[in-house]
């Protein structure tokens, strides 16, 4: 990579009649009349001289290196410079260095500074040279004599964390469902501390997600620290894009260094090819137990655990509402209960992330089923089941399970 700076316009002084239009001389020989001399390479802002760019880095450890300035001054015949742009040009094999320069309206102290620019982003080790030049031309074919400074390179950017098995993290999920397990181990580098895991959702169909109130990817580790297992629980269709990242310490000559690293993971839950809702094939379990007596006399209340929320997604357009609710007995045949103890409605709501754009909500809520001088529900466990249909539609068989302890009063 070569990068190019301006040192600017040297004037010419004079007076008297016209003069004679004569050849301009070759950019060469120009360039040979003028020397450079007085170099001093030195890091910023210690002033220390230089002679050799070393690092030694974790990648992505955020270290850039340190700022070097090159300076020098002009000698010889200075005068054939008149009128004349002098040129920095740098040759940077590894694009190491932004390069930024300060003007001298003289012939003393030209400047030019080379910034390190994310060279930990790379791992493996670059050797090489810098090489800082003065020409008459971008190309530097009439370099000034004397103006070569060399800047040998000695950089190693070591890795920090990787997985056993390379590439993506695949999960698969059938809809409304858990999906394949992934297992995986983290490799540390040398002299690493145990490292911590977690997993962050990043966009979903290639579009950024602002929220989401689904698990979507369940991690767990291992008492190691390196070992850890990936499990995709989303409830909506879709490809889901997150990353693993895994942070911690280790010790690089006798420094403590922050590092971490990002794996990319892909979660791939199938559309279902009905159409209908999905619902999140859970248990809802309430609990109750009776509170004071309410108005009008002789009414009670549960207390406890008595509401419960579950979110669904249609796959149409259509409104969806609680169609009936069926009661069931312990071994889980239908029954006519003396207390309809269970209510329920359903919310909708305008979400912005994912493929589908429609939120509903199951609401319920457990009902002591007030009788008078009577509790229709004495203490035990129920159960029911929570069907639900489309506005105009015929009612759909997945159902919502729902369980109500009643403890003693």
């Amino acid at each position: 990579m070569v990068g190019l700076g301006l040192v600017g316009l040297l004037a010419a002084c004079g007076g008297g009649g016209p003069a004679a239009v004569l050849p301009s001389p070759p950019l060469d020989t120009l360039a040979s009349k003028v020397t450079v001399q007085n170099v001093r390479v030195r890091a910023v802002p210690s002033g220390q001289p230089v002679t050799r760019y070393a690092l030694d880095v974790f990648q992505g450890s955020g270290i850039r290196g340190g700022e070097i300035e090159v300076m020098v001054d002009f000698g010889g015949e200075v005068a054939v410079l008149a009128g004349r742009t002098v040129y920095w040009v740098v040759s940077d094999p590894d694009a190491l260095f932004r390069v930024s320069m300060t003007l001298s309206g003289g012939t003393t102290d030209h400047r030019i500074n080379l910034q390190p620019q994310a060279i930990d982003q790379t791992v493996g080790r670059r050797q090489g040279d810098v090489l800082v030049r003065l020409c008459l031309d971008t190309a530097c074919t009439a370099p000034l004599s004397g103006a070569s400074v060399v800047l040998p390179y000695d950089i190693n950017v070591r890795d920090t964390y990787r997985l056993e098995s390379e590439g993506t993290l695949q999960l698969k999920a059938p809809y409304a469902q858990a999906g394949n397990e992934l297992t995986g181990r983290v490799l540390l580098p040398e002299a690493a501390e145990r490292p911590s895991m977690s997993v962050n959702l990043r966009r979903v169909e290639g579009q950024a997600l602002f929220f989401s109130n689904d698990p979507v990817i369940r991690l767990t580790t291992a008492a190691d620290g390196q070992s850890f297992a990936l499990r995709g629980e989303a409830l909506r269709p879709g490809t889901y894009e997150a990353v693993l990242s895994v942070s911690g310490e280790a010790v690089l000559q006798g420094q403590r260094a922050n590092i971490q690293k990002q794996f990319p993971i892909e979660l791939k839950v199938a559309m279902p090819d009905d159409g209908r809702p999905l619902l999140q094939p859970q248990a809802i379990f309430l609990t109750g137990s009776y509170g004071q007596d309410s108005w009008p006399p002789f009414a009670i209340n549960f207390t406890g655990n008595t509401w419960a929320q579950v979110s669904f997604w249609p796959l149409d357009a259509r409104r969806y509402l609680v169609s009936r609710f069926v009661y069931l007995d312990a071994q889980g045949q239908p029954i006519s209960p003396a207390c309809e103890w269970l209510r329920g409605s359903v919310g909708s709501y305008e979400v912005t992330s994912g493929p589908l754009v429609r939120e509903h909500q199951v609401q319920l809520s457990a009902n002591a089923c007030i009788q008078t001088q009577t509790r229709a529900v004495p203490p035990g466990r129920y159960w029911a089941r929570v069907y639900l249909k489309p506005e105009g539609g015929e009612e759909i068989p997945e159902y919502l399970a729902v369980t109500l302890d009643v403890a003693p009063s």
